[in-house]
């Protein structure tokens, strides 16, 4: 999926639709450097810019997964994540120069960890 919620083109290359998620993801975090700190409903969930920055990384950390058993020849592991359905306190705490530059780093190094497979 990309960050638009429409699936990637057929035929288009993943590590590309990887990087291009990622990127527009921290676009849309620099923006965020003016949160109030007031969680943004949206149907059921509650969101907030730590909140979103953690599912998104740990989104990639489960492709990453998938790929790691993929390589090894073994079955993928369902994962547990409570996804977007918890909001830990720590996404509630507030959004600054140095969280986003935190995620940056985060969300590029899973990248580039992603985009060493070929698929």
């Amino acid at each position: 999926m990309t960050t638009s919620g429409s699936p990637a083109p057929e035929g288009a290359n993943p590590a590309e639709v990887v990087a291009a998620g990622v990127t527009r993801t921290l676009e849309l975090a620099r923006t965020w450097l003016a949160w109030d700190g007031v969680p943004v409903p949206a149907e059921d969930r509650i969101y907030t810019p730590n909140k979103a920055l953690r599912r998104y990384a740990d989104h990639l950390v489960d492709h990453l997964a998938e790929i790691e058993a993929l390589l090894a020849g073994v079955p993928t592991e369902p994962d547990h994540w409570h996804a977007s359905a918890v909001t830990l306190g720590s996404d509630l705490a507030a959004f600054t120069e140095e969280d986003l530059n935190e995620a940056d780093e985060r969300h590029i190094g899973i990248e580039r960890s992603l985009n060493l497979h070929p698929c």
